[in-house]
Protein backbone atom coordinates (compact mmCIF):
# COMPACT_ATOMS: atom_id res chain seq x y z
CA UNK A 1 0.00 0.00 0.00
CA UNK A 2 1.59 2.80 -0.86
CA UNK A 3 1.83 6.14 1.54
CA UNK A 4 -0.85 7.77 -0.30
CA UNK A 5 -3.28 5.06 0.18
CA UNK A 6 -2.38 4.69 3.76
CA UNK A 7 -3.53 8.58 4.35
CA UNK A 8 -6.91 8.15 2.57
CA UNK A 9 -7.30 4.88 4.66
CA UNK A 10 -6.34 6.57 7.97
CA UNK A 11 -8.93 9.54 6.67
CA UNK A 12 -11.74 7.02 6.26
CA UNK A 13 -11.20 5.27 9.58
CA UNK A 14 -11.59 8.47 11.08
CA UNK A 15 -14.39 9.61 9.02
CA UNK A 16 -16.35 6.24 10.29
CA UNK A 17 -19.10 7.42 12.92
CA UNK A 18 -19.11 11.15 11.84
CA UNK A 19 -21.88 11.33 9.53
CA UNK A 20 -24.36 8.72 10.84
CA UNK A 21 -27.52 8.90 9.13
CA UNK A 22 -30.34 11.28 10.89
CA UNK A 23 -33.62 10.80 10.56
CA UNK A 24 -34.49 12.63 7.32
CA UNK A 25 -31.37 11.13 5.37
CA UNK A 26 -31.97 9.29 2.60
CA UNK A 27 -29.71 6.82 0.05
CA UNK A 28 -29.53 7.99 -3.33
CA UNK A 29 -29.78 6.40 -6.60
CA UNK A 30 -25.81 6.20 -6.58
CA UNK A 31 -25.85 4.71 -3.20
CA UNK A 32 -24.33 7.21 -1.22
CA UNK A 33 -26.07 9.08 2.14
CA UNK A 34 -27.39 12.21 1.11
CA UNK A 35 -28.75 15.52 3.77
CA UNK A 36 -32.75 15.17 4.07
CA UNK A 37 -32.61 19.41 4.19
CA UNK A 38 -30.24 20.31 1.85
CA UNK A 39 -30.02 17.37 -0.44
CA UNK A 40 -26.32 17.19 -1.29
CA UNK A 41 -24.01 14.47 -0.45
CA UNK A 42 -22.53 13.15 3.00
CA UNK A 43 -20.26 10.36 1.35
CA UNK A 44 -18.20 10.13 -1.65
CA UNK A 45 -15.70 7.26 -2.76
CA UNK A 46 -12.94 6.36 -2.94
CA UNK A 47 -10.11 3.89 -3.48
CA UNK A 48 -7.47 2.40 -0.75
CA UNK A 49 -5.66 -0.54 -1.52
CA UNK A 50 -7.57 -1.61 -3.94
CA UNK A 51 -10.92 -1.73 -2.28
CA UNK A 52 -13.18 1.06 -2.68
CA UNK A 53 -14.27 2.42 0.59
CA UNK A 54 -17.21 5.00 1.63
CA UNK A 55 -15.67 8.37 3.03
CA UNK A 56 -17.51 11.16 5.41
CA UNK A 57 -17.74 14.49 4.37
CA UNK A 58 -20.06 17.79 4.91
CA UNK A 59 -23.10 18.62 3.22
CA UNK A 60 -23.89 21.89 2.08
CA UNK A 61 -25.91 22.95 5.27
CA UNK A 62 -23.10 21.20 7.61
CA UNK A 63 -20.27 22.90 5.80
CA UNK A 64 -22.15 26.50 5.73
CA UNK A 65 -23.06 25.73 9.56
CA UNK A 66 -19.01 25.04 10.19
CA UNK A 67 -18.44 28.18 8.41
CA UNK A 68 -20.56 30.08 10.03
CA UNK A 69 -19.57 28.27 13.75
CA UNK A 70 -15.74 29.78 12.42
CA UNK A 71 -16.53 33.32 11.56
CA UNK A 72 -18.58 33.69 14.82
CA UNK A 73 -15.68 32.31 16.59
CA UNK A 74 -12.84 34.56 14.05
CA UNK A 75 -15.50 37.83 15.60
CA UNK A 76 -15.12 37.12 18.91
CA UNK A 77 -11.22 36.55 18.93
CA UNK A 78 -11.30 39.89 16.77
CA UNK A 79 -13.28 41.79 19.48
CA UNK A 80 -11.30 39.97 22.22
CA UNK A 81 -8.01 41.49 20.33
CA UNK A 82 -9.49 44.44 19.84
CA UNK A 83 -10.49 45.37 23.92
CA UNK A 84 -6.98 43.90 25.14
CA UNK A 85 -5.38 46.69 22.33
CA UNK A 86 -7.95 49.48 23.81
CA UNK A 87 -7.57 48.54 27.15
CA UNK A 88 -3.63 49.22 26.08
CA UNK A 89 -4.13 52.52 24.42
CA UNK A 90 -6.85 53.93 27.28
CA UNK A 91 -5.77 53.66 30.74
CA UNK A 92 -8.51 54.92 32.45
CA UNK A 93 -10.99 52.43 32.54
CA UNK A 94 -13.58 55.07 33.02
CA UNK A 95 -13.23 56.14 29.68
CA UNK A 96 -13.45 52.77 27.86
CA UNK A 97 -16.76 52.31 27.50
CA UNK A 98 -17.62 55.69 26.41
CA UNK A 99 -19.09 55.88 22.91
CA UNK A 100 -21.32 58.03 20.44
CA UNK A 101 -23.74 55.27 20.73
CA UNK A 102 -26.30 56.39 23.68
CA UNK A 103 -25.13 59.51 24.32
CA UNK A 104 -27.06 62.67 24.75
CA UNK A 105 -27.13 64.48 21.23
CA UNK A 106 -25.49 67.56 22.20
CA UNK A 107 -24.17 70.21 19.52
CA UNK A 108 -20.84 69.10 20.65
CA UNK A 109 -21.41 65.54 20.40
CA UNK A 110 -22.96 66.14 16.82
CA UNK A 111 -19.73 67.83 15.96
CA UNK A 112 -16.78 65.19 17.93
CA UNK A 113 -18.68 62.64 15.68
CA UNK A 114 -18.34 64.33 12.23
CA UNK A 115 -14.84 65.19 13.31
CA UNK A 116 -14.02 61.09 14.48
CA UNK A 117 -15.95 60.06 10.75
CA UNK A 118 -13.58 62.15 9.13
CA UNK A 119 -10.26 61.17 11.00
CA UNK A 120 -11.27 57.68 10.09
CA UNK A 121 -11.48 58.40 6.18
CA UNK A 122 -8.10 60.40 6.39
CA UNK A 123 -9.37 64.14 5.98
CA UNK A 124 -8.39 65.71 8.63
CA UNK A 125 -4.71 65.76 8.47
CA UNK A 126 -2.88 67.26 11.41
CA UNK A 127 -5.92 69.21 12.79
CA UNK A 128 -7.12 68.47 16.11
CA UNK A 129 -9.61 69.61 18.49
CA UNK A 130 -9.25 71.82 21.86
CA UNK A 131 -12.05 70.79 23.98
CA UNK A 132 -12.78 73.34 26.75
CA UNK A 133 -15.22 74.51 28.98
CA UNK A 134 -15.92 73.76 32.79
CA UNK A 135 -15.57 71.29 35.16
CA UNK A 136 -17.78 68.05 34.57
CA UNK A 137 -18.94 69.69 30.73
CA UNK A 138 -18.70 66.49 29.11
CA UNK A 139 -15.05 67.26 27.98
CA UNK A 140 -13.05 64.31 28.46
CA UNK A 141 -16.43 61.65 27.73
CA UNK A 142 -16.59 63.54 23.96
CA UNK A 143 -12.92 63.20 23.57
CA UNK A 144 -12.90 59.54 24.97
CA UNK A 145 -15.81 59.21 22.14
CA UNK A 146 -13.96 60.26 19.15
CA UNK A 147 -10.92 57.89 20.82
CA UNK A 148 -13.31 54.99 20.71
CA UNK A 149 -14.95 55.75 17.48
CA UNK A 150 -11.34 55.64 16.25
CA UNK A 151 -10.25 52.31 17.83
CA UNK A 152 -13.29 50.30 16.31
CA UNK A 153 -12.56 51.80 12.88
CA UNK A 154 -8.63 50.39 12.85
CA UNK A 155 -7.05 53.96 13.77
CA UNK A 156 -4.54 53.80 17.10
CA UNK A 157 -5.87 56.11 19.25
CA UNK A 158 -3.96 56.68 22.60
CA UNK A 159 -5.38 58.86 25.66
CA UNK A 160 -3.12 59.70 28.76
CA UNK A 161 -3.35 63.01 30.68
CA UNK A 162 -1.18 65.29 30.83
CA UNK A 163 -0.35 65.23 34.96
CA UNK A 164 0.12 61.75 34.18
CA UNK A 165 2.46 62.01 31.72
CA UNK A 166 4.31 65.25 33.88
CA UNK A 167 4.26 62.52 36.67
CA UNK A 168 6.18 59.81 34.88
CA UNK A 169 9.36 59.14 35.40
CA UNK A 170 12.34 59.86 32.48
CA UNK A 171 12.31 56.74 31.00
CA UNK A 172 8.17 56.06 30.87
CA UNK A 173 8.24 59.48 29.36
CA UNK A 174 10.51 58.82 26.64
CA UNK A 175 8.87 55.84 25.77
CA UNK A 176 6.09 57.44 25.31
CA UNK A 177 7.55 60.68 23.50
CA UNK A 178 9.13 57.45 20.84
CA UNK A 179 5.33 55.69 20.59
CA UNK A 180 4.15 59.46 19.26
CA UNK A 181 4.19 58.81 15.56
CA UNK A 182 2.73 55.03 15.98
CA UNK A 183 -0.34 57.06 17.23
CA UNK A 184 -3.00 58.28 14.57
CA UNK A 185 -4.77 60.13 17.37
CA UNK A 186 -3.09 61.65 20.70
CA UNK A 187 -5.81 62.58 23.10
CA UNK A 188 -4.21 64.99 25.97
CA UNK A 189 -6.54 65.46 28.87
CA UNK A 190 -6.18 68.53 31.44
CA UNK A 191 -4.04 70.75 29.99
CA UNK A 192 -3.22 73.39 32.92
CA UNK A 193 -4.06 70.70 35.64
CA UNK A 194 -0.26 69.97 35.63
CA UNK A 195 1.99 71.35 38.18
CA UNK A 196 3.53 74.96 37.32
CA UNK A 197 6.73 74.33 37.19
CA UNK A 198 9.59 75.18 35.16
CA UNK A 199 10.07 71.04 34.58
CA UNK A 200 6.34 70.66 34.05
CA UNK A 201 5.86 73.29 31.61
CA UNK A 202 8.92 71.89 29.56
CA UNK A 203 7.83 68.00 29.47
CA UNK A 204 4.30 69.72 28.24
CA UNK A 205 5.58 71.73 26.07
CA UNK A 206 8.04 68.79 24.42
CA UNK A 207 4.89 66.09 24.56
CA UNK A 208 2.96 68.80 22.72
CA UNK A 209 5.96 69.82 20.58
CA UNK A 210 6.48 66.50 19.39
CA UNK A 211 3.10 65.69 18.72
CA UNK A 212 2.91 68.68 16.25
CA UNK A 213 5.99 67.81 14.57
CA UNK A 214 4.54 64.34 13.80
CA UNK A 215 1.92 66.14 11.95
CA UNK A 216 -0.63 63.65 13.43
CA UNK A 217 -3.98 65.34 14.90
CA UNK A 218 -4.45 65.41 18.71
CA UNK A 219 -7.45 66.23 20.90
CA UNK A 220 -6.85 68.38 23.89
CA UNK A 221 -9.18 69.18 26.89
CA UNK A 222 -8.65 72.18 29.34
CA UNK A 223 -10.41 74.00 32.13
CA UNK A 224 -8.83 77.31 30.51
CA UNK A 225 -10.89 79.89 28.78
CA UNK A 226 -9.83 80.97 25.27
CA UNK A 227 -8.93 84.07 26.87
CA UNK A 228 -6.89 82.28 29.12
CA UNK A 229 -5.01 80.58 26.26
CA UNK A 230 -4.78 83.72 24.43
CA UNK A 231 -2.92 85.51 26.85
CA UNK A 232 -1.21 83.34 29.11
CA UNK A 233 0.29 84.46 32.48
CA UNK A 234 4.44 83.27 31.43
CA UNK A 235 6.67 82.88 28.19
CA UNK A 236 6.62 78.77 28.92
CA UNK A 237 2.68 78.82 28.61
CA UNK A 238 2.71 81.09 25.45
CA UNK A 239 5.02 78.46 23.95
CA UNK A 240 2.40 75.73 25.05
CA UNK A 241 -0.70 77.13 23.93
CA UNK A 242 0.78 78.67 20.41
CA UNK A 243 1.51 75.23 19.13
CA UNK A 244 -2.32 74.47 20.70
CA UNK A 245 -3.55 76.50 18.84
CA UNK A 246 -2.10 76.31 15.74
CA UNK A 247 -3.66 72.66 14.81
CA UNK A 248 -6.49 72.23 17.58
CA UNK A 249 -9.79 73.95 16.57
CA UNK A 250 -11.14 75.28 19.50
CA UNK A 251 -14.70 73.55 20.55
CA UNK A 252 -16.64 75.16 23.91
CA UNK A 253 -18.48 72.20 25.60
CA UNK A 254 -20.98 74.35 27.58
CA UNK A 255 -21.35 75.81 31.21
CA UNK A 256 -23.81 72.64 31.88
CA UNK A 257 -21.95 70.10 34.36
CA UNK A 258 -22.42 66.65 33.04
CA UNK A 259 -21.21 65.50 36.33
CA UNK A 260 -23.78 67.58 38.05
CA UNK A 261 -26.98 66.36 35.96
CA UNK A 262 -25.66 62.28 36.58
CA UNK A 263 -25.62 62.81 39.96
CA UNK A 264 -29.33 64.04 40.10
CA UNK A 265 -30.21 61.33 38.29
CA UNK A 266 -28.67 58.51 40.00
CA UNK A 267 -30.31 60.82 43.82
CA UNK A 268 -33.47 60.32 41.55
CA UNK A 269 -33.29 56.46 40.97
CA UNK A 270 -32.00 55.51 44.67
CA UNK A 271 -34.77 57.76 45.76
CA UNK A 272 -37.38 55.52 44.08
CA UNK A 273 -34.91 52.38 45.25
CA UNK A 274 -35.61 53.59 48.67
CA UNK A 275 -39.46 53.98 48.56
CA UNK A 276 -39.96 50.48 46.97
CA UNK A 277 -41.40 52.49 43.62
Amino acid sequence: MTGYEKLLQHAAEQAEGLYQPQDEDYVGPDGLLYCGKCHTRKQHRVLVGGEERLIGQLCQCQAEQKRAEKQAIEQQAGAQRLQRRRKELITNKLLLDCSFQGAVETDVIKKCRNYAQALCRGRVGNRGLLLWGGVGSGKTFAAACVANFAIDNGVVAKITSLPRVNGSNMDERRKFLDAMPGWGLLVLDDLSTERDTATANETTFQVINTRYESKKPMIITTNLSIEQLHHPENQHQARIYDRVLEVCTPLFCGETSMRKTAARNNLEKMRKILQGE
